[in-house]
């Protein structure tokens, strides 16, 4: 029967089941993506170096992110994202690593405490900025025009009343 669906799914369900080829992040190469975001090789790559940092950590519990980095060769990329990924809550492990907008030691996620309270202040002060903006000029946009006894709206301002 032409136009029916074997597997009686609808045709949104069957295209998120396809992989789909990509470019890999750190190599370049075509891959197809089953759930990693990088080839077969690169992310076999990463294995290794995750494994190494693993091991280094268990003989140096109290290392810094920085001391791990120096020790391994691991970059501080595969670092950070293995402690984003909480690879080390399990073991006790406090490796720290540098807030990513002032430098200070962190030990989780991207921004230190200050500097998320910072950003959330700036968020708020645009946000009230916004909302302010937004009822001037929904003011402005009601006082130019006034309504009369009939229900007609006429434009105020000494510029001529419309009718059509």
């Amino acid at each position: 029967m032409r136009g029916s669906r074997r597997s009686g799914g609808s045709a949104k369900t069957n295209m998120a089941k396809r992989p789909q080829i990509k470019s890999c992040p750190i190599c370049g190469r075509p891959y197809v993506e089953m759930g990693r975001k990088m080839c077969r090789e690169c992310y076999e790559k990463e294995e290794k170096m995750e494994l190494e940092v693993i091991h280094y950590v268990r003989e140096h519990p109290k290392a810094t992110g920085e001391e791990v980095m120096e020790a391994t060769g691991v970059p501080a990329s595969v670092i950070r994202r293995m402690i984003r990924e909480g690879r080390f809550v399990d073991e006790n492990f406090k490796i720290d690593y540098p807030c990513a907008r002032c430098g200070r030691s962190i030990i989780t996620g991207k921004l230190c405490q200050d500097c998320l309270a910072k950003l959330h202040n700036r968020i708020q002060k645009a946000t009230k900025e916004l909302q302010i903006k937004q009822a001037k000029e929904e003011t402005r946009i009601k006082g130019m025009f006034t309504a009369s006894e009939d229900g007609e709206t006429h434009v105020k301002k000494g510029k001529k009343t419309g009718q059509k």
